[in-house]
């Protein structure tokens, strides 16, 4: 699986800031596990620049890529 680049809204657990937060794929992390409860991304704050882990649910996530491709991302 190639990596991808996501945006969703979201709260920066550092400065507080609330709207669209960057997510990408952790190098060795997988992703295509059918049988995985969620998966983990890094998150970055566009606002104070703060690099975090986050687990996403995999429906919610498998979601998220739906959107992305619809919307000609990643």
């Amino acid at each position: 699986m190639k990596p991808v680049e996501l945006s969703v809204w979201g709260v920066c657990t550092d400065c507080g800031y609330e709207g669209m937060i960057e997510y990408c794929h952790l190098e060795g992390e997988i992703y295509d596990d059918d049988n995985a409860l969620g998966v983990m991304l890094s998150q970055c704050c566009p606002a104070c620049e703060t690099v975090d882990h986050s687990l996403l649910p995999l429906d919610f996530y498998r979601e998220l890529l739906v959107r992305a491709e619809a919307n000609g991302e990643e």
